[in-house]
């Protein structure tokens, strides 16, 4: 295994392409008090299906489009330097984006993304030209007319509906209904005295959805709740679990195994990432142990699957280092990481593989708030995204250099 204290430089990921790292305000002071200043930081980055560009999420009211260089895999071209192609600038906090499933860079007609502002209805935009709005989707509150906040979005059956996590809420939408409200709104803890089979016990909101090859929707919630529903999540509710014998705040992320065996479930502050087998028993498995995620920050992780019902998992840690987990699931108990990279001199707020190829993006950043307003954080501020290749020995290579990454005209 790698050091995790190793220098960037030295590690097996080769950093090809990047934006800037930019300092951005450290702390602001306010009212006579220091606060995390906002910035750059990235909060979420994910891959286009196509490959061809990667959506990046910022903590300052902003969605940027990164397209990705076609002769991003030539040597003597690299690194690259990672700039916006095109951005949206929202008046309120950006909950979360999700990319429409048939996006194609060469197609101007699906490149698409939802868009969930606060207080605003949701908007499905165009990523080349983000002040183009195609259509928006409110979701209200019959009762006070205030917006509910989306704080989780996810396309479903390839693209025709997508769903919207919410407070104690489960919306769903039909994409072709434009400038319609949901086709239909599940409440996650009834009201007493409704019938509403095997609910949730709290109130929460929904913090991560994720839909597993055979179509079955995962759904976690900030008060450490896991409901399993039929049909990507138009079906009936089949199970429900909590987080409570194991450390940690809330669920962050929710991930499938690609056999649709395994479900992965991510917390706030906890260094552990716990494996169920949900084709069985519904029972743990094991603990992915040694992420080094002890913070109330969301940090990314993804899944890669590389040679028939092989996969590893890949996970940011506050340390600035990427970990990555061997075949999840396969063994029971503690298992510790099989590789730990540097990848950053940040918390690792993003890791994300490309559809196609070995290549591998991650993004960075924190905001500080222990220093004078004089004073900047230890080796600066990386709120970087960075774009590598990734070789280990004994690993299997997705790489094929022959892909076409794409452009835009």
């Amino acid at each position: 295994m790698s050091s995790a204290t190793e220098d960037v430089n030295s590690s097996p990921l080769t950093c090809i392409a990047s934006t800037a790292i930019g300092r951005g305000p450290s702390v602001e002071r306010i009212a006579g008090d220091r606060k995390p200043g906002r910035g750059e930081l990235i909060t979420k980055a994910q891959f286009t299906p196509d490959g061809t560009a990667i959506i990046a999420q910022h903590d300052d009211h902003h969605l940027k489009t990164f397209v990705l260089p076609t002769d991003l895999l030539e040597e003597e071209q690299q690194p690259h330097q990672l700039t916006a192609y095109a951005t949206h600038k929202s008046a309120t906090e950006i909950q979360d984006f999700a990319i429409f499933p048939g996006f194609d860079l060469s197609d101007i007609s699906t490149t698409y993304a939802l868009c969930g502002d606060n207080d605003q209805p949701i908007s499905l935009r165009n990523v080349c030209d983000w002040t183009y709005s195609q259509a928006k989707y409110p979701l209200v509150n019959d009762r006070t007319e205030a917006h509910y906040s989306p704080r989780t979005l996810h396309f479903i059956n390839s693209g025709s509906h997508f769903l919207v996590g919410t407070h104690n809420s489960l919306a769903v939408f039909d994409v072709t209904r434009y400038n319609a409200g949901p086709v239909s709104l599940l409440q996650l803890k009834p009201r007493k005295g409704t019938y509403n089979g095997m609910p949730l016990t709290r109130k929460a909101y929904v913090s991560a959805l994720a839909t597993s090859v055979d179509g079955v929707l995962a759904l976690g919630t900030t008060e450490r709740e896991i409901a399993l529903y039929d049909h990507s999540g138009m079906g009936e509710r089949t199970a429900t679990f909590n987080m409570d014998p194991y450390r940690g705040t809330g669920v962050s992320f929710l991930k499938w195994s690609p056999c649709g065996k395994y479900l992965l479930v991510a917390e706030r502050r906890s260094d552990e990432i716990h494996v169920f087998d949900i084709r069985g028993t519904r029972r743990q498995l094991s603990t992915l142990v040694g992420r080094a995620g002890n913070t109330n920050q969301r940090l990314g992780l993804d899944i890669v699957h590389t040679r028939g019902e092989s996969y590893e998992l890949w996970a940011g840690g506050m340390d600035g280092v990427v970990r990555m987990w061997h075949n999840p699931g396969s063994k029971e108990g503690e298992c510790p990481p099989s590789e730990d990279l540097k990848a950053h001199q940040a918390p690792v707020t993003s890791t994300i593989w490309h559809p196609f190829t070995s290549i591998l993006a991650t993004s960075a950043g924190s905001r500080y708030n222990t220093y004078d307003d004089e004073q900047d954080p230890p080796g600066g501020t990386d709120n970087s995204l960075r774009v590598h290749t990734c070789f280990i020995e004994g690993m299997t290579q997705l790489f094929t250099p022959d892909h076409h990454i794409g452009t835009l005209d």
